[in-house]
């Protein structure tokens, strides 16, 4: 049975596809879902649908053999101390969150378990309570913190590949994390600061600091073994800003409705790793606050 932490943009959209192609799923929720969900995804194709879910007291004899939580960075630990229950020894985990920091949390804390983590570029619009809307079409890159039995490896390909197609599968998912923070960690709290869509970072007056944070990442990411050049990725900043020009990052819209954001799991966690390699990041530092300072 397949579990989905949640019932925010992504878990929704992780619903309303499973639920499409016919693939049995219960949410896993705090509070009751009160109406059917209307979906529209990116290719045309609508639906309507009651979601299956339970609440914490609901799911005492219930046990997942995968269990997604595309859930808020600062929110997994807890969310999976409150499931606890509902995961055996066999339960594959998979983390779909933005930043990096509980990966580690739930490697600990699940030792026993099969960890994967996946990072995906496709988005999701919760229009209402009652309404998702996906609004772009991407891939999704997966791979294991942890190591599990070699027979249980095929199942989750399969199910990202029909999920969130297409889906590559790494042996090891830290790269694919370290891929996705070198991103976020730029374009994020620089729209949450200047209360802008991603495409405004493409404007000259952008291009110094990007130039220092992107710097600065590398020498960290490079420092703990993952491989990053400077131009390729300064060229890969520029590329998400570009095909992202209209949206807003996750990070602009915490900040734009008053929520925690998860400065903490990307700049953040960044900081952190420098500290421990006596690194200084003063671009990096100084865009922390900044943030900190208006949330």
């Amino acid at each position: 049975m397949l579990g989905i932490i949640g019932k925010g943009a992504i878990s929704s959209l992780l619903a309303s596809r499973a639920h499409h192609v016919n693939i049995s799923h219960t949410l896993l929720c705090r509070t009751a879902i009160a109406k059917p969900l209307n979906y529209r995804l990116h290719k045309g194709e609508s639906g309507r649908f009651t979601p299956q879910f339970k609440l914490p007291e609901q799911a005492n004899t219930t046990e997942f053999d995968m269990l997604l939580i595309p859930i808020k960075a600062y929110d997994v630990v807890g969310a999976l101390q409150q499931w606890q229950h509902c995961i055996s020894a066999k339960t594959i985990i998979v983390l779909l969150n933005n930043g990096m920091g509980p990966h580690e949390s739930v490697q600990s804390q699940f030792a026993a378990n099969p960890v994967a983590a996946l990072t995906t570029s496709y988005g999701a619009l919760k229009v209402s309570d009652s309404e998702v809307k996906e609004t772009g079409i991407g891939e999704c890159v997966g791979g294991w913190l942890s190591q599990p039995e070699k027979h249980q490896e095929p199942s989750i390909i399969k199910l990202f590949n029909t999920l969130l197609p297409p889906c590559t599968w790494q042996t090891n998912a830290l790269p694919a994390l370290w891929q996705k923070l070198s991103i976020n960690c730029v374009i994020n709290p620089l729209t949450a600061v200047h209360n802008v869509t991603n495409g405004a970072l493409a404007n000259p007056e952008f291009a110094p600091v990007i130039a220092k944070l992107v710097a600065e990442f590398v020498s960290v990411a490079n420092r703990a073994g993952q491989a990053f050049s400077y131009q390729d990725l300064l060229k890969k900043v520029y590329a998400v800003i570009r095909n992202t020009a209209q949206n807003y990052s996750s990070m602009r819209q915490d900040v734009h409705y008053g929520r925690q954001t998860e400065i903490d799991f990307i700049n953040g966690y960044l900081l952190t790793t420098a500290e421990r390699q006596n690194i200084s990041l003063p671009e990096h530092q100084r865009l922390y606050e900044q943030v900190k300072s208006i949330t």
